[in-house]
């Protein structure tokens, strides 16, 4: 990825570079032949979209326990009980369940950033 020193005046997505604007500076990269709808369409990206269901299954749960934090609570937080959730949704538990244990967890105070 390099790093530009003057802003381009013109790009299209036909190009065979990208130009981006990250952190108050402008980058490129070379273009990427993947699209969405590749990835949602192609059966070599199925366990690509497979994960990505559960994830959001995961993330749905998680936000009602982190909802029903008290205030002070941080983002990370939320991203643990994402990741425990998604943990619990491999082994096949039920959402009351998984929101349950991930409730409980919070509740016994093992809820630390490690």
């Amino acid at each position: 990825m390099g790093q530009l020193t003057k802003i381009p005046k013109f790009t299209k997505r036909s190009d065979p570079v990208r130009v981006y604007f990250s952190r108050g500076k402008f980058f490129m990269r070379s273009a990427s032949s993947l699209t969405g709808s590749r990835v949602k369409e192609d059966p070599a990206f199925a366990k690509t979209m497979h994960n990505a269901g559960v994830l959001a299954k995961a993330s749905k749960l998680a936000s009602q326990v982190y909802k029903a934090m008290p205030t002070g609570k941080q983002h990370w937080q939320y991203q643990k009980l994402t990741s425990r959730a998604m943990e619990l949704l491999k082994h096949d538990l039920k959402d009351e369940e998984i929101v349950g244990y991930l409730s409980e967890l919070f509740r016994d105070h093992n809820f630390k950033k490690r």
